[in-house]
């Protein structure tokens, strides 16, 4: 699950920051179902 999140802020981070912070919040997380 680290590991994810780590690889979605170094994606994120060149595509859209806002993305890294909805991450954070475990709102992509539970979206996706992870």
């Amino acid at each position: 699950s680290q590991t994810t999140k780590g690889i979605w802020l170094a994606k994120c981070a060149g595509i859209d920051p806002c993305t890294v912070v909805m991450d954070l919040e475990g709102t992509d997380g539970r979206e996706r179902g992870e």
